[in-house]
């Protein structure tokens, strides 16, 4: 990366581009803290270790961007919405979510909490982690 980062930040995007999904665990209360951070914010302890996600997840909420939200840089990220999302670690945190359309939307709101994964992107020169819908039976779809 042509950037400098922060010995934290670093790490993070370092594992992204070894296709792993890092996160910070508080070994005093087990909290998952990602994006990751140096303190737990549950318990205050400052001695986090580094861990790998599932990357299993599920969508609590979802919300379907409007004209205001969508941004010309995301359009090859489409179809997308945003969500509410709870990892498998525990973690919960508003994220984009990939593969969001039209009548899936309205299935997978009707099916909440419904299952879902993170997923490791290419941007413009880094790679980040986002959400992405678990495929919907197409013959669900027609139901």
């Amino acid at each position: 990366m042509a950037i400098k980062l922060e010995r934290l930040v670093k790490r993070y995007y370092e594992g992204l581009e070894e296709g792993n999904i890092l996160a910070r665990k508080c070994p005093e209360c087990g909290a998952v803290e990602w994006p990751p951070v140096y303190a737990c914010n549950e318990c205050g302890c400052k001695e986090t270790e580094w861990i790998e996600l599932s990357g299993k997840a599920t969508v609590k909420e979802l919300y379907v961007p409007t004209v205001m939200s969508r941004k010309k840089e995301f359009d090859d990220l489409k179809p997308y919405a945003y969500a509410w999302i709870e990892l498998e670690e525990g973690t919960e945190r508003n994220i984009m979510l990939r593969g969001i359309k039209g009548k899936n939307a309205e299935y997978v709101r009707s099916h909440l909490p419904y299952p879902c994964h993170l997923e490791i992107v290419q941007r413009d020169g880094y790679k980040t982690a986002i959400a992405a819908i678990d495929p919907v039976d197409p013959e669900l779809l027609k139901k």
